[in-house]
Order: C-alpha cells, then structure tokens, then sequence
C-alpha cells in the first residue's frame, strides 16, 4: 500500500488556510500530491509536485518565468509570495504573504499528523553521520524516514516533515547551528523530538560566537522542546559535559544519558582496537557489553556507535541486532575512509576525510590516521587544507593544529589554504610546503607522492580538496 504524506491528506483550500493565502488561476482538485519541492531548478519538478518559490527575497531566479515548464511537467500547483504582471499561468498557483511562514506552518501541521518517534541529532560534527547510521539500524527492524545529504537547516527539516510519509514508525533528523540567528530551539520546537542527541561540541560554524560556551548553549536548545518522557544523549567525554547537564535541567529534561569512554558514561565503550579495516569495540548497554565491528577508523565513530546504540535502546529496539548490523554501516563519502588509490603503478593507502573540517573533528581523525600508523611499514604523508568558519578563533585553532601535525610523523606536509600560512613557521622546515589553493598545490603533491605511502587528507569543504584527490586519481 502506498505511503502518503500530509499533503494527499488536504484539500486545497485546507492547504490555503494553513499557508494563510489564496489560490489564484484556479483551484487544483483533491489530488494524491506527490511532494512540495524547490522551484529551482524546473528540470527537477514533475508530475504532481506542489512547486515552491525561493524562501529567500534576494534569490537569482523568479518561478513565474518558468510556468511553461512546471505546467509541462505536470506539477500540481505553484506557491509563491509574488504574481508576475501580465504572466497567466496554465497551472493553479497560491499566493502566501511569505514563503518561509507558509513552509514552516505546513510542517508545523504535518509534525501533529506523525505519529512514530521523532529523533533529532546535532552538535559539532559527526550529525550527519549519526543520523545515516540510525536510519540504517532502525530501518534493519522497522520503517524509517531520514532528512536526505547534509540538510540541517529550519527549511531543509520543513520540506522533510512535509515530504514524510505519514506512516512511519520512526523519523530521524538533522539539526544544523550555522551562523549566529539560525535557531536550533526553532527546530526543536517543530519537531518536538523523543530523543535528542548532541554529538559533540566544539569550535565550528564558530564564526558569530565568541566562545564555545555559546556554541554549547546553543547545541543544547535542541532539548527545549523536547517530549515530556524524551530523552536527551550527551557525550560523557566532552569537557563541557557538566554544562550540558545543567543546561539539560534548566530546559526540564527529566531523562539525560551519556555515551563514551568514560568509566560514569551510561553506555560506555569498554575497549577499542583500531586498524586498516576498521575499528573493534566492545560497548556496555545495560551492562551487557556488545562487540561492534566498525568499518571506519578511530575512537570518534565508537562513541557515535555508542549513541546510535542508546538511541536504539530508548526506542526499544533490538541493541544486540543493532551492534550486529553496525558492522555493515557504510560511511557516507569523504568522511574517514581508508583506501587503497591506484598510482602510478601501484597504490597509496589513503585516509580521506576530506568533507569538512574543525578543530574536534581534525584532532579525531588525527587520532584515528596515528593509530594506524603507529604498525609501520609506510610513509606518512598529510594533505590539510584549513579549517574555516572559526571566527575569532582561527589564528588559535590553526596553531594548535601545527602542533598536533608535529608530534605525528609526517615525512611530508601540505598546507592548502590562506589561513595555513601561519603554520608554516610552527613546522619543521623539511618536508613542509604551503599553497593558498588545492590546484596551486597537485604539481607538487604528484611529484612528492610515491606508491605504499599512507596519505592523510582533510580539511575544510571549501579547500576543494576532492578535486585534488580526483586528479590523484588519474595518475593511476
């Protein structure tokens, strides 16, 4: 039987009203709705999606100057805050005051539809890794809806509550900080989750803040809203742990757990074996310790396997199948693999964690690339491109990052990117070269790599760093 969102549950004029507008040239009839979908670009719209115009004033491209196309397609109807003079579409088309309210009241009204359980997870990195790795283990034991890619924001998390069939048992979304202003107690308020989990906490998207304090106070208004018999996951291991519980009381969270190494931590990672392969754990839910075998690499993933467990636990799921079935979670792309890349005739064992970068998230994957260095037999060689959106904090983090860069043993290192320059001094000169782009930089890398070397390669997204691994590639 197909599934169906809330939006084949209204009749046109239900959806005016909850939008707060009006249908002009004409009034679609009760249709099965398929999807409220962006209105850019058209080549993406089809048969029976409710097109929606730019929630942002400013955008570059106005949907009255594609009707044809939407109309063509078969798009049930258009919704936009703004007519065009003397254009007629051939399809009907509701006019709202504003798109961003009407998006977020239709979301609004969807999220009282849903009745499964609702799982919000943020923090400073490893969100969108947490949220894939719970809509692959409960979607191993029942039905499962998940905000697609790397959307976080307020209008990314409507568009899913909107989109979601109305039937399943449980929901899992992605809530993203960004820049100050962009609410998290926002998201928490519409989703109103029954288990919020907070990572990790440390500088990123840092840029509008003045401490990491704020960033915690922030992070953790992801619990504001959360159901009276929810629970909140918090990372036991963070020294901002105590902060967080008391942010946890003040937003009246009566249910706080932990999750990570730490010998107090509610579920707890016991032991840990890292290699080529993966990682090996032994995790304590309800003190029956459960072996996770981890196709990624290093003490980060564990503890973010520990929470997917207690977030299986509280939704009362099967934990024993769910540490099973981690063993073959697949890691979304750029995000800590560990590959052999043809070169040259031969291979260079890779540690790509090129994706996105912060001071936390670096210092894990450091970590990890260290343990596995530490068996030998290879050179080491690191690709980092910097660290952005750290505000006040980017000349700190950067420093701190050529010492973590120093105590590993690197034969080789290039820097990519402006805010790298300063690292430069803090290095040993030999071996050590610095470039502003990652294209400045690949004659010299090509030259520089040999076969059997263990490259390590992370940095901001920005740093296009999966262009210069694209073009490692073609050396084959």
């Amino acid at each position: 039987m197909e599934s169906h969102n809330i939006l084949a549950n209204l009749a046109a004029a239900e959806i005016a009203e909850i939008a707060e507008g009006e249908w002009v040239f004409g009034e679609p009839g009760r249709i099965p709705w398929r999807r409220a979908v962006k209105c850019h670009p058209p080549a993406q719209c089809g048969a029976a999606d409710f097109v929606i115009g730019p929630t942002q004033p400013e955008a570059p491209y106005d949907p009255m100057d594609h009707v044809g196309q939407y109309a063509t397609a078969g798009c049930a109807a258009l919704m936009v805050d703004r007519l065009r003079p003397g254009v007629v579409p051939t399809l009907p088309v509701l006019r709202v005051p504003r798109i961003r309210r009407a998006l977020f009241r239709l979301a609004r009204h969807a999220r009282k539809e849903v009745t499964g359980r609702v799982v919000a997870v943020t923090g400073s990195s490893g969100k969108t890794t947490t949220k894939e790795m719970l809509a692959f283990l409960i979607g191993r034991q029942g039905k499962v809806v998940a905000t697609p890619g790397t959307g976080n924001s307020l209008m990314a998390i409507c568009y899913q509550l909107i989109n979601a069939p109305l039937d399943a048992g449980h929901y899992v979304f992605e809530s993203g900080l960004g820049q100050a202003g962009s609410g998290i107690a926002d998201h928490s308020g519409l989703l109103r989750p029954h288990v919020a989990i907070v990572t990790a906490v440390h500088p990123a998207h840092a840029g509008g803040y003045d401490s990491v304090d704020q960033i915690v106070h922030r992070k953790l208004d992801i619990a504001r809203h959360l159901q009276s018999d929810g629970h909140l996951l918090i990372d036991r291991d963070s020294e901002h742990h105590e902060l967080m519980r008391s942010l946890a009381g003040e937003h009246g969270v009566g249910n706080a757990m932990s999750f990570g190494f730490h010998a107090q931590a509610d579920i707890r990672i016991a032991d840990i074996a890292i290699d080529e392969s993966g990682t090996a754990a032994q995790i304590a839910v309800d003190d029956i310790l459960l072996p996770v075998r981890l196709r990624m690499h290093g003490r980060h993933w564990a503890k973010l396997a520990a929470a997917a467990l207690a977030t299986c636990r509280i939704l009362g799921l099967d934990t024993a199948q769910a540490a099973a079935d981690l063993g073959e979670f697949q890691l979304p792309k750029g995000r800590g693999e560990v590959y052999p890349l043809p070169f040259r005739g031969g291979s260079v064992l890779v540690y790509d964690s090129h994706f996105n970068a912060n001071p936390g998230s670096m210092a894990a994957d450091l970590d990890a690339f260290g343990a596995i260095a530490a068996k030998g037999g290879r050179r080491n060689v690191a690709i980092v491109g910097a660290m952005r959106e750290l505000g006040t904090l980017t000349e700190r983090a950067h420093r701190d990052l050529a010492a973590q860069l120093a105590a590993l043993p690197f034969a080789g290192i290039f820097l990519i990117g402006e805010e790298t320059r300063a690292m430069v001094e803090l290095l040993p000169s030999r071996g050590v070269r610095q470039f502003d782009t990652a294209d400045a930089a690949f004659d010299e890398v090509s030259a520089y790599l040999a076969a059997d070397d263990f490259l390590f390669v992370k940095g901001s997204h920005s740093n296009r760093l999966d262009q210069l691994i694209r073009r490692l590639r073609s050396l084959r």
